[in-house]
């Protein structure tokens, strides 16, 4: 495939690397200081893989859904655009793939929280909480991935309302046993973000009973681990058309036959 980046950042590069050693060709990167125009949308671009920033991401893959090019979209901080960008892309028949994280276990982390999330709505005095940890460079808060985790868990979770970016010193681990109000029912999820250096991404959701705990992390160690997803999705995506998550493509892909 011959393929255009919007973004040059820590994502395109690796997508690009992994692109590459499986024989893919990169057509070009733009960015804001080269911006999409309709001509970079030529003949031999087969799809469109858009890192960039969160500004403009509607406006950007309304001129790749309008040119017939297929889109991967792993930029995050958009999805209150997502019904929006759903309907441009159905308007134009076009074919969209969006992913918070492309790593195959972020998929398997995020199941397993919503599965957690749904058994323990029967039980009461458990608190569940999300953290996530990333560079001091990412833009978004909470991060993309947390916030898909989010959602997964208010689909299970019809007694919350919605989830809350939590702040220093609310949560479990800085709340002793006594203090955490275990009497009473939880209505929301709180979100925790955490900034330090050299943080590649590294997702852990805590829950918390009374005379237990249970947590689990998903941490990426290389970001490789999102190239490799993100291309496999994209050859996944070829010859599709319509409007798809990145939950697509893992599900067929663990329901194939090995």
């Amino acid at each position: 495939m011959n393929l255009l980046f919007l973004g040059y950042g820590r994502l395109a590069k690796v997508v690009a690397e992994e692109a590459a050693q499986r024989g893919h060709r990169v057509v070009d990167f733009l960015d804001s200081q080269r911006p999409l125009q309709s001509e970079d949308l030529r003949v031999d671009v087969d799809m469109v893989i858009e890192t960039a920033l969160p500004e403009g991401v509607i406006e950007r893959s309304t001129q790749v859904l309008e040119a017939g090019k297929p889109l991967l979209i792993g930029t995050t901080g958009w999805y209150h655009h997502m019904s929006e960008l759903q309907a441009i892309c159905s308007h134009n028949n076009g074919t969209v793939l969006w992913a918070s994280n492309f790593a195959p276990a972020v998929q398997i982390f995020r199941s397993l929280a919503a599965e957690a999330a749904q058994r323990l709505a029967s039980l009461p005095g458990y608190r569940i909480e999300l953290h996530e940890a990333h560079h001091l460079q990412k833009k978004d808060r909470p991060s993309g991935t947390a916030v898909h985790t989010a959602m997964d868990l208010l689909k299970v979770r019809p007694d919350w309302s919605g989830w809350i970016q939590g702040e220093e010193g609310e949560d479990l681990r800085s709340l002793s046993g006594h203090q955490v109000p275990m009497n009473q029912s939880q209505t929301e999820l709180r979100i925790f973000s955490h900034r330090t250096e050299n943080e590649v991404g590294t997702h852990t959701l805590r829950m918390q009973g009374a005379y237990e705990s249970l947590e689990w992390t998903h941490r990426a160690v290389d970001r490789r681990a999102f190239g490799w997803g993100a291309v496999s999705a994209a050859e996944w995506l070829q010859n599709r058309r319509g409007w798809y998550s990145i939950d697509d493509f893992y599900n067929e892909l663990w329901a194939s036959p090995k």
